[in-house]
């Protein structure tokens, strides 16, 4: 069943002179691909595009939307059932060009375009490196590679988050490297200085007597919490001021308490959920610390590094290349626990690498990733219908 619900409109993207652009994700609650997404939807071009969300399995509920952004919520049980409801809303109303994010949901895109057959141009926005994501993931996340390769290479443009999520996608989706273009998140809002001012969320972050080490981020296997908590055990002995935050909340959150209590941390660590400004906390932590396993981004050491925070991560995603070459910031390869450790405990010390200038991620400003993504869409949308593929080829086109 599909649903439909309007901000303003009573039919999505309809507008007179503009294209009609859908922006496809699961949904909007948490993680780094979600924030990017909300991102988009407030700085693409009006002037060009009338913008539609359309979400496969959540709705938008406590997400601040522009008011012209019209929202299609289909809410299915799951990402199988979602596939004939995307058909069908192309069937019935197809856009001039999809924009979707996350490896299924742009596979499934393609498939839906070709069970409709409708052309339009799809841009498929790749946030993780697949081959590290899906081979620690479920017996089903290991035939993603496999969807990936049957689909993207029908996908009229392929956006990587970074330099290494760019090169592993030429290796899992047998993609040219010249057919991926690497468009770096927009992660930098004109009002995080602002937020980044405003009170802290945790009393921890008020007081004087503690030092916070801080993780932000979904409470998923990705992020290797349970790494970090076993790490903060031993920084604890040698820091004895320390104190543990993690503002998340997702599917391990009862295994990770279970932990904290395990290790006997229950004074030390705190997991309070989701924090809608987690800036104020970035700009008020001792130390914030990435441990994840693998990551697109990670965002959460960019916007940290906006706050002036000190910072620890694990060699994922664009951290090398962010914190160049530790210059900026300590790194550690995922799952060393004693490297993690050390690092920590460094940075708690004021023995670390000092808290990196702002002006190193100002490529990660939202202006800057928006106007990248308009200037795409834009050259997509010139070309004629007849350039874009009906169903997936198989081949490299």
């Amino acid at each position: 069943m599909l649903s439909l619900i309007s901000n303003r409109r009573s039919e999505p993207g309809l507008v007179s002179g503009r294209a009609r652009l859908y922006v496809l994700i699961p949904s909007l609650s948490g993680g780094g691909a979600e924030r990017v997404a909300l991102a988009l939807l407030k700085g693409l071009n009006r002037e060009l595009y009338s913008i539609t969300l359309v979400t496969l399995t959540g709705g938008t509920e406590g997400v601040a939307l522009p008011d012209d952004v019209s929202v299609i919520s289909m809410r299915s049980r799951s990402f199988t059932f979602a596939l004939p409801s995307l058909a069908k809303l192309f069937r019935r109303s197809p856009p001039d060009l999809l924009l979707s994010h996350m490896s299924l949901p742009n596979a499934w895109a393609v498939f839906a375009r070709g069970l409709a057959r409708r052309r339009f141009p799809i841009v498929c926005v790749e946030h993780t490196v697949p081959s590290a994501a899906y081979s620690q993931g479920t017996r089903a996340h290991a035939f993603l590679p496999m969807i990936i390769r049957a689909t993207y290479r029908s996908a009229d443009a392929v956006v990587a988050s970074s330099k290494n999520t760019a090169e592993d996608l030429v290796s899992v989706a047998g993609l040219s490297r010249s057919r991926v273009k690497v468009i770096e998140n927009p992660v930098l809002s004109a009002e995080i200085e602002q937020l980044a001012s405003e009170p802290p969320p945790h009393p921890w972050l008020r007081s004087d007597d503690v030092d916070v080490v801080l993780a932000v981020g979904r409470l998923v296997p990705a992020k290797d919490y349970p790494l970090l908590i076993r790490a903060f055990r031993e920084v604890l002995d040698r820091h004895p001021r320390a104190r543990l935050l993690i503002l998340g909340e997702g599917a391990q959150r009862a295994g990770l308490e279970d932990l904290v209590a395990q290790l006997e941390l229950l004074d030390y660590v705190s997991l309070p959920g989701w924090a809608e400004n987690p800036y104020s906390a970035m700009s008020r932590a001792a130390v914030v610390a990435v441990s994840s396993r693998f990551e697109g981004g990670p965002s959460t050491l960019i916007e940290a590094i906006a706050c002036g925070a000190r910072v620890v991560s694990t060699a994922v995603g664009v951290a090398p290349e962010v914190l160049q070459n530790e210059s900026l910031g300590n790194l550690v390869e995922p799952g060393d626990r004693e490297a993690l450790v050390d690092a920590i405990t460094q940075q708690l010390m004021g023995e670390g690498s000092p808290p990196p200038a702002v002006e190193s991620v100002a490529r990660f400003r939202c202006d800057v990733s928006v106007t990248a993504y308009d200037a795409l869409i834009e050259s997509l949308l010139e070309r004629t219908p007849g350039d874009f593929a009906v169903a997936p080829s198989g081949v490299e086109r």
